[in-house]
């Protein structure tokens, strides 16, 4: 199963401006969901099984993003320690 959900996945992390794209197209297909039937049917298919994998991650994924978050917030906890250290001179 875990192998089937990751075989459209690339490997290539979106930016900023792709991510916004994204919700800005979801949020229109929640308010007009007639818009899924201008798609194939295995486009509509892959689109909803990838935002329910999205929206309902499994725990080894649940994990992966905490600790993606754990890591964000501890690397900008020491640039600000790195920044304060800075300015006082010390070190």
């Amino acid at each position: 199963m875990k192998e089937e959900q990751n075989k459209n996945v690339t490997s290539e992390e979106p930016n900023d401006q792709e991510l916004r794209a994204c919700l800005k197209v979801l949020k229109s297909l929640v308010n007009d969901s007639d818009a899924l039937a201008n798609l194939q049917e295995e486009e509509r298919i892959e689109l909803l099984k990838s935002a329910g994998i999205l929206s309902r991650p499994d725990r080894t994924e649940l994990k992966k993003r905490r600790k993606a978050l754990n890591q964000k917030r501890k690397n900008q906890i020491r640039e600000k320690n790195r920044a304060a250290r800075g300015k006082t001179g010390i070190r």
